[in-house]
């Protein structure tokens, strides 16, 4: 499917849903609908798409990357005009300025768009009414191309090739933050696009799911929880293993043998037509049978592709039908906060009877000598 394929597919639910603009700035559902991917700044950059037509308001600054671009309208502004001008001329060309437009007088915004940016939107479209566009963009997001398919695969073997490289460097003494280095050059050296994130715990932090490395270093008898992805050609990777420095406890094994189970279940639960919440409830349950269920604090799992986080997600409370080609990442997690903490993370693709995992790394503890 083109670029203009995704646009006219938007287009139509558009028409399905009496929507009379879309409005879409920097960020992945622009890089999605255009093939354009730019640095975001403050200065606005906007897709928006009518029923019949499309406009790209762009910065000066970004009017040779533009060059090419298989978009009918394009128009650029200096920052001595200023955007506003260009906003209300791209919508006046658009037909949707006049009171007299037999339009719909709604406009769906990319929810990721900056408040300042839909301030502008707002001004040149005094009477309309704005929400969000996630019923517009997400659909196409949701269920994979063969293309995407194919490059999250290739991100993921990327990111096994640079955990395999870490885990040998990693020793007593070293802090977080060593290691997020090394996970970082890992990445270079594997040929990722960039770092996507890195999140590096010792002892009590690796029950902190969202830890940031620090500069507590890595001791005896401390567990080791990693999660890292990468980017490359715009798809993202999000693996966690986790390991010790020296020999695991009984209760440190237990645990990690019921994170495991609970692993396995989730992915056995993964099939087309299935709700997104029973995947969820499926590695719920066997925490919960161990009597762990207070320590596992989020959802089973998210949605991947061009953003490391996107729909679908794996809670609880979760309507969405899982469909074949979705993606998504499963991650059951057993906290112990102050101690230690075991979450074990795989990519899955949706096929027609079950689940592919794309990444091989082991999932075995590694046990570090001291």
């Amino acid at each position: 499917m083109t670029y203009r394929d995704r646009r006219d597919a938007t287009r139509s639910r558009m028409r399905d849903q009496r929507v009379g603009l879309a409005a879409v700035a920097y960020g992945p559902n622009l890089h999605h609908l255009s093939g354009f991917d730019p640095h975001p700044t403050e200065r606005p950059c906007l897709l928006l798409l009518s029923q019949k037509g499309e406009v790209l308001v762009v910065p000066r600054l970004h009017a040779e990357d533009v060059d090419g671009l298989d978009v009918d309208r394009i128009v650029i502004y200096t920052d001595a005009e200023g955007p506003a001008f260009a906003i209300h001329g791209a919508i006046a060309g658009l037909g949707l300025a006049g009171d007299g437009t037999s339009a719909p007088r709604n406009c769906r915004i990319d929810e990721s768009m900056r408040a300042d940016f839909l301030l502008l939107l707002e001004s040149a479209l005094p009477q309309w009414e704005f929400s969000g566009a996630a019923t517009l963009l997400d659909p196409m997001r949701l269920v994979k191309s063969r293309e995407e398919l194919e490059a999250l695969a290739t991100v993921a073997t990327l990111t096994d090739r640079a955990l395999e490289a870490v885990w040998p460097r990693i020793h007593e003494g070293m802090t977080e933050l060593d290691a997020s280095e090394i996970v970082r050059k890992a990445f270079h050296d594997a040929g990722a696009d960039a770092t996507a994130f890195c999140i590096v715990g010792f002892g009590p932090n690796s029950a902190a799911a969202h830890h940031r490395p620090e500069r507590r270093a890595l001791n005896q008898g401390d567990a080791i929880l990693i999660d890292i992805g990468a980017r490359k050609n715009h798809y993202h990777s999000d693996i966690t293993r986790v390991g010790f420095l020296g020999a695991p406890s009984a209760e440190y094994l237990h645990v990690y043998d019921t994170v495991r189970r609970a692993l396995d279940a989730a992915i056995a639960a993964v099939k087309p037509g299935v709700q997104a919440s029973s995947v969820d409830k499926a590695a719920r349950d066997v925490i919960e049978s161990a009597g762990f269920g207070s320590t596992f604090r989020h959802g089973v799992g998210h949605g991947i592709g061009l953003s490391v986080h996107e729909p679908p997600y794996l809670t609880a409370s979760s309507a969405m039908t899982l469909q074949e080609d979705m993606t998504f990442t499963l991650e059951p997690g057993i906290y112990f906060v102050g101690r230690f903490g075991i979450r074990l993370e795989q990519v899955v693709a949706v096929t027609s009877n079950g689940a592919s995992v794309l990444s091989g790394a082991s999932l075995e503890t590694v046990r570090l000598p001291t």
